[in-house]
């Protein structure tokens, strides 16, 4: 019994033995390593030199520098050599004389537990005396929640070798210390941060920069639209006014035809037709009670979409208009002071005038003196309103306004009064 109970201890002592745990092997590193120096100093001339040493804060996996690092210009004979956290890019040719040399370090960079780079960086040296230049600007967004979102700026020549890419949080940028070449510019939002543009969701502008020293470019980030601008349908006014409401803002036409849907399809003689943002304003020979059809073609949007044709039924009337034309808005307002010795008068009306049926008038108060004035805009909703010769400074004018429409309905409108003051 005994000899069984010192078996027994020794079995279960065994037991416990084989059933350790394994080691955890201590906390996750989740650290991103970062660049903590590189030598030479930035712009130091390397025309001279064969080498520059970079220094990262924690050793660094070596096969993720074959995207993770980029020189511009490329210098094609080199080597890359490691040191613990110490890389060495070792070059054994000779570099380009009057240029700088852009070394971009991006975040495809892993350290040893796949921890990314914190950030990009670009390391600008100087390969002889360089002619350099600058490009500065300022982002718009078609959205305004894009406002807050960081920028992808990519850098590159005018045959579309990149130079470098920014990420950029800042509603402006300023890109110094490029060599004195054309460049291009491109501009989006990685929403979906794959590194690059995807133009089915996200925001982009494109823009070329002739060479100089200082150019100054304002990028626009749109979202790309295929949709095609279409007639949505045609308000009749009266027996010879008419709108075609438009689905969104077109900057121009190639032809427009009204005519009766039947099989004569006989012509109205469209008068006027003023384009205004998203809708067109017709004036026509008298309409009748009859089923009409409208056909527009080469409809063009703001971002170049075309609708080749489009046709849309419409019924008339022959009513006729015995309203006169009304003021939706006028500038300057009455009473203030402006500071143009000719400045431009703006009337907008709601319907389309003729200049012959525009009798306009501006006089200098102190003196009763009439001045020549300049129509221009019509046949228009907008009608501007010049002087033909510059106005006294510190001197008080009167504009006053008679229109008619194409019916020979008459307004008489308020006259308006303002200084010009030009310090």
């Amino acid at each position: 019994m005994k000899r069984f109970f010192i078996f027994l201890i020794l079995v279960i002592f065994l037991v416990a033995c084989g059933h350790r745990e394994s080691p955890t092997g201590g906390k996750k590193d989740t650290e991103s390593p970062k660049i903590i120096s590189i030598s030479p100093v930035e712009f130091s001339d390397i025309s001279k030199l064969e080498k520059i040493e970079v220094v990262f804060s924690k050793p660094i996996k070596r096969n993720s520098l074959k995207t993770g690092l980029h020189i511009y210009p490329p210098i094609l004979e080199k080597e890359l050599n490691w040191d613990g956290a110490i890389l060495n890019i070792e070059w054994q040719e000779n570099l380009q004389d009057s240029a700088n040399y852009f070394f971009t370090f991006n975040t495809d960079i892993k350290g040893e537990h796949d921890n990314l780079l914190d950030k990009n960086y670009t390391f600008v040296f100087r390969s002889g005396k360089t002619l350099e230049s600058t490009i500065a600007g300022n982002f718009s967004f078609e959205k305004v929640e894009d406002k807050e979102k960081e920028v992808t700026l990519a850098v590159s020549t005018a045959d579309s070798v990149n130079i470098f890419t920014k990420k950029i949080t800042d509603s402006t940028f300023r890109l110094e210390h490029l060599n004195r070449i054309p460049h291009i510019l491109q501009a989006y939002i990685d929403k979906n941060r794959n590194g690059s543009y995807n133009p089915n969701s996200e925001p982009y502008d494109y823009r070329f920069v002739p060479q100089q020293k200082l150019a100054s470019v304002n990028l626009e980030l749109t979202y790309q639209d295929t949709t095609k601008p279409k007639v949505n349908r045609m308000l009749v006014l009266a027996a010879d006014k008419m709108q075609m409401q438009l689905s969104e803002p077109v900057k121009k036409y190639d032809e427009l035809q009204i005519y009766t849907a039947d099989s004569l399809k006989t012509s109205l003689q469209i008068i006027a037709a003023s384009l205004e943002d998203d809708a067109i304003f017709v004036l026509s020979s008298q309409m009748d009670t009859l089923k009409y059809t409208a056909e527009i073609s080469e409809l063009v949007d703001l971002k170049g979409n075309v609708k080749q044709r489009q046709t849309i039924e419409f019924e008339g009337i022959a009513k006729p208009d015995t309203l006169a034309p009304k003021v939706l808005s006028f500038w300057p307002a009455d009473g203030t002071s402006i500071k143009q010795l000719i400045p431009d008068i703006v009337y907008k009306f709601d319907e389309v005038i003729f200049e012959k049926d525009i009798k306009a008038e501006l006089l200098q108060i102190e003196t009763g003196q009439q001045l020549e004035v300049k129509i221009s805009g019509c046949p228009a909703r907008e009608i501007h309103f010049q002087p033909k010769d510059p106005l006294q400074n510190y001197t008080s004018y009167s504009f006053k306004l008679q229109v008619a429409d194409k019916d020979g309905n008459v307004r008489k409108i308020e006259p308006i009064t303002f200084i010009s003051i030009v310090r």
